[in-house]
């Protein structure tokens, strides 16, 4: 196949960076399918539209510069004979997965490591949580709580970051002026809080 070399990067990329790859969670239409790795992250082949900052994984821009900037993602697809399914299936074999096979997909479905499926729209439905804490890691958390279970986050957006805080600055100055130049020195620029909106699938 012309592009097993880099479909095969792509994977040995991604585990370097991630861990073992676990499952592809399968969404809709022929390209919309999610990779979740064993560290927990979930990385949406179609990241551009999940609002996945792709550069966040410097492997696949390595291989897209390889590919005369051909984003690699884009050539991972299902549900039809053709390339984009040959290219998945390297990329499936290269990360260990015993069934490689995507021409016969049909979502929702979920594809495990092991080659084991599991189908049905209401595990697979797409919803959306909002949630807050004082960092991106508690509000991570959050969505992970008991009642959450076979949640995985498949993108993130941060709506704010900071914390909630005051500070006073007493200064000894000659003028108001030279007192308020000198108290903005000292007090940092705050905002409220993190917040992140977690778009998950089960």
């Amino acid at each position: 196949m012309a592009y097993e070399p880099q479909m095969t990067a792509l994977a040995k990329g991604a585990m370097d960076l991630h861990g073992q790859l676990k499952e592809v969670i399968f969404l809709s239409k022929n390209k919309d399918s999610v990779l979740v790795f064993s560290d927990g992250t979930a990385l949406p082949v179609q990241h551009g539209s999940h609002g996945y900052d792709i550069r966040r994984e410097p492997y696949a821009l390595r291989v897209a510069a390889g590919l005369g900037g051909t984003d690699p993602f884009s050539l991972l697809a299902f549900g039809y004979s053709g390339t984009g399914p040959a290219c998945y299936a390297t990329f499936l074999r290269a990360a260990g997965f015993k069934q490689t096979d995507v021409v016969d997909i049909e979502p929702p479905l979920k594809l495990r490591a092991d080659g084991s499926k599991v189908g049905g729209a209401r595990r697979q439905a797409k919803r959306e949580t909002e949630v807050s804490g004082k960092s991106l890691e508690e509000a991570r958390q959050k969505i992970q709580e008991p009642g959450e279970a076979g949640t995985c986050i498949v993108r993130e957006e941060v709506l704010c970051d900071g914390s909630e805080a005051t500070k006073t600055v007493t200064v000894d100055t000659v003028s108001p002026e030279e007192a308020e130049k000198t108290a903005k020195k000292q007090i940092p620029f705050l905002l409220r809080y993190w917040a992140a909106r977690l778009w998950t699938n089960r």
